[in-house]
């Protein structure tokens, strides 16, 4: 299966999208969402 990529819309926010095996589960659009969105997930 192709993965969907994400789009960099500037050299500040690097987008990334979150994975759990197979199916897309998050798009984030900046690595600090992207923490925001794990802390939460796993309740820390």
């Amino acid at each position: 299966m192709e993965r969907k990529r994400p789009i960099i819309q500037n050299k500040i926010e690097i987008p990334v999208n979150i994975f759990k095996g197979e199916e897309l589960i998050a798009e984030c659009p900046s690595i600090q969402e992207a923490a925001r969105f794990f802390k939460k997930e796993t309740n820390s």
